[in-house]
Parts: C-alpha cells; sequence; structure tokens
C-alpha cells in the first residue's frame, strides 16, 4: 500500500524500526535511573505476552486497535474481580471469541458487524 503512494516501504520500515528502537532504550534508561537496579529477572514474560495480546484483541490493522486492547486488558481484570474464581477462564473464552468471530480485532468488529447487518437485510 505505501509503494502504490509512491513510499519506499524498506526505508519506512527502518525508520519504525529505528524510531522504536530508539523509544525502548530511553524507556529502558528511565526505568534503571528510577528503579536504581534493575536485572533479567525485572522482565517476566508476562509483559511480553500481555502487550501481544493487547495487539491482537485490539487489531494490527488500525492505529487505534492496541489502545483499544490495552483497554480491554486492563479494564477486564476489574470486572471480573468478583468472579476470581471463573475469571481466567471467562478471560480465556474472551480472546478465542474475538480471535475467532473477528480477526481483525476489535477495531475491525464494527466493519464485519456491518457487514453481517448487511447480508441479513439483503435476505
Amino acid at each position: 500500500m505505501a509503494a502504490s503512494a509512491g513510499l519506499k516501504p524498506r526505508h519506512l520500515q527502518l525508520v519504525a524500526f529505528t524510531v522504536g528502537s530508539a523509544m525502548q532504550g530511553v524507556a529502558g534508561s528511565l526505568y534503571a535511573h528510577n528503579s536504581g537496579y534493575f536485572s533479567l529477572e525485572s522482565f517476566s514474560i508476562d509483559i511480553s505476552l500481555s502487550v501481544l495480546l493487547m495487539v491482537l484483541l485490539g487489531g494490527m490493522g488500525s492505529m487505534y486497535g492496541p489502545v483499544i486492547g490495552a483497554a480491554v486488558i486492563i479494564y477486564l481484570p476489574e470486572q471480573l474481580r468478583g468472579a476470581q474464581k471463573y475469571s481466567e477462564l471467562i478471560y480465556a473464552g474472551l480472546v478465542l471469541l474475538i480471535v475467532v468471530a473477528f480477526p481483525g480485532g476489535i477495531a475491525d468488529a464494527r466493519r464485519i458487524v456491518g457487514k453481517w447487518l448487511s447480508r441479513a437485510r439483503s435476505k
């Protein structure tokens, strides 16, 4: 899509990775300065999996999709606090439903539901 607009995709990808790496470096240095000490044990795989889940739930195809996914990941455990015993089961079921029913994530749900409604109206 970028090439059809006259942009160089390889160049844009290189710039995106460079800016992302610079931001990670700044975040890491700020974390080290703030905490005074950190090691490999400071960062667990849970953080990486949470970020991946935020992107998957929200949708990779839009700019605001990961933000929506992050809001869901942060808000959902608060709502499931009363059902602590079943919270992981409900959480996994919801993730499975979104991944199967809305492969583009929550951000793409509006388009998919609109398509379903237009099919229902035409019948």
